[in-house]
């Protein structure tokens, strides 16, 4: 099947923002919208191109061109109609935990490790590389810019409701450590 790069996708390949491991990263630069992904399987002999290209998808970074918008009544948020697992496009927030501020050390980790686990939770192997990016964190400012990027791609793939639960969830670890 031919995929196509997203807005998102076509600005990972310019920030880098997700930290892609190699595989993916060259296989988002190759999707040109008409050939399908199996055209480059000789460029990755150890992996399932499929299975990279289903990762890329659940990550918002490319989509099937012959998905169309289905018919929503006015004001509502549009969805996809798709052949695979449905999926709700929704506009990302962009409100991030402004709450612990000046997190102690323990609050700090503890948010931390509650956006990785809620997003490999819900995201699978497709949330790998996001889910890395939250754990590389090192500082407040870093994990506040990665949970607002993990809030956006879970409302996109999974709906707002599930962005609303995650930083929920962040902020529950982070106001439950003494």
């Amino acid at each position: 099947m031919p995929y196509q790069k997203t807005a998102a996708g076509l600005s990972e390949i310019q920030s880098r923002q997700l930290g892609l491991r190699a595989e993916l990263r060259r296989l988002l630069i190759m999707v040109d919208g008409k050939s399908p992904v199996a055209k480059f399987a000789a460029a990755f002999p150890a992996a399932d191109v499929e299975a990279l290209a289903r990762e890329l998808a659940a990550l918002g970074l490319i989509a099937d061109p012959q998905v169309q918008p289905a018919v929503t009544p006015a004001g509502s948020a549009p969805t996809l109609a798709m052949s695979a697992p449905a999926a709700q496009v929704a506009t990302p927030t962009t409100d991030a935990p402004a709450d612990f501020a000046q997190p102690t050390r323990a609050q700090f980790n503890a948010a931390r490790q509650a956006a990785v686990r809620f997003v490999n939770d819900n995201l699978g192997p497709g949330g790998e590389s996001l889910a890395l990016r939250l754990e590389r964190c090192k500082s407040p400012d870093e994990l506040r810019a990665a949970v607002r990027e993990a809030r956006g791609m879970l409302e996109r793939i999974l709906g707002a409701s599930t962005g609303q639960r995650f930083i929920d969830h962040v902020r529950s670890a982070a106001a439950n450590v003494v």
